[in-house]
């Protein structure tokens, strides 16, 4: 705080005769004294700041200028690289042009040859061309190697051919073939089929041999010894092996007859592969011959299977691999009750989802589903 330095009685008595002058108190003439010299310093540091504002302004100036003398210089020198470049490539072009003038020059004045052309291509033997010509007619005139194929494999499907495996010349390169095939995994073995109705599927492979006139004799299913007569004029069976196809289902949203899709591929890509994270849950519903996933956003997955018993047979099995795979965020429901809220709001969705009428989506088989 500034110290109060008491006026001696000369600078009062001065003090009193300009106030006088200016007809002022001697208050009121200090106040104008304080005030004058305020604006003095408000117009000294205004002029400061302008002068130093002009520094600034001239200081950015030159800085732009410098910028663009600076792009400028590389722009110029980029030029004459370029320039020095193209030089270059011109002279080197040039020189390919002399090149090849002075090879053709050097080409036409080479003298022709003076004379008859001698024949071009190899000097022919006639006796080595007789040679070949024989023996080539007594390799025409030689049977041929006639092997034998008294074996051959065939799948059939319900007593009807539906793909040919192979011809073997023994029995036992036959029965490795078929071990072979029979060894391939089924998860989920196909039990009907569509016609106009659902039917009971029997897949067989067929060991067929030459036929000998004599009737073949094997044990069916049963155990019981039956005869094996086959269509075909050549051909009898020698043995047969039944075997398991994988089942395909109906995922909604792709082609019922095209796109159906197995049950490992169902749980791989769509109830395993649509789990984004530990709080992504799915429930598992089982509806008549449908298998439903319900997403956390009320999406729903529809499996729809052939019969009841493919659909309990498929939901037993998927509760199989969650618990194999020790998978904590797929819940299993089960079926609901005949008559309750949750059941009335699931039929809701799918014939939402599926645009069916009620008794469409009430039947256990899908062959009504494949109906147009």
């Amino acid at each position: 705080m500034a110290k109060y330095v008491k006026p001696t009685p000369e600078e009062l008595a001065k003090e009193e005769q300009e106030a006088k002058d200016l007809n002022m108190t001697i208050f009121q003439y200090r106040h104008f004294k304080k005030f004058k010299e305020y604006c003095k310093q408000l117009r000294l540091e205004k002029a400061k700041a302008t002068r130093e504002k002009k520094k600034l302004e001239k200081k950015e100036e030159q800085k732009q200028i410098n910028i663009e003398k600076g792009k400028e210089k590389r722009r110029k020198t980029f030029e004459k690289k370029r320039l020095k470049k193209e030089k270059e490539l011109q002279k080197e072009k040039e020189k390919k042009k002399k090149q090849k003038l002075r090879e053709k020059a050097k080409l036409e004045k080479k003298k022709r040859r003076v004379g008859r052309p001698k024949k071009s291509g190899p000097k022919i033997n006639w006796y080595k061309r007789k040679k070949k010509r024989l023996e080539a007619e007594l390799k025409k005139s030689l049977p041929k190697k006639v092997v034998s194929w008294p074996f051959k494999i065939v799948a059939c499907k319900n007593g009807k051919q539906i793909k040919y495996i192979g011809k073997y010349t023994t029995a036992d390169k036959a029965y490795e073939k078929i071990n072979e095939l029979l060894s391939e995994e089924i998860i989920f073995p196909q039990i009907h089929q569509h016609r106009k109705r659902l039917v009971d599927t029997k897949y067989e492979y067929l060991i067929l041999t030459h036929k000998t006139g004599e009737v073949p004799m094997l044990r069916n299913e049963y155990g019981k010894v039956v005869e094996q007569r086959t269509n075909s004029d050549k051909w009898d069976v020698y043995d047969k092996f039944t075997y398991q196809v994988e089942e395909t289902f109906w995922v909604w949203g792709f082609n019922n007859n095209t796109e159906r899709k197995t049950f490992k591929w169902i749980y791989d890509n769509i109830l395993v592969g649509s789990i984004s994270s530990q709080y992504d849950i799915r429930r598992v519903i089982l509806y008549k011959n449908k298998i439903v996933f319900l997403h956390d956003d009320d999406f729903i997955d529809l499996i729809i299977c052939k019969t009841m018993e493919d659909s309990i047979k498929f939901y037993n099995l998927l509760e199989e691999y969650v618990k194999r795979d020790k998978i904590k965020q797929i819940f299993f429901l089960g079926s609901y009750n005949k008559i309750s809220d949750k059941k009335r709001d699931l039929e809701e969705k799918l014939i939402k989802l599926t645009g069916w009428d009620k008794t469409k989506l009430l039947s256990t088989t899908s062959v009504r589903h494949l109906k147009k």
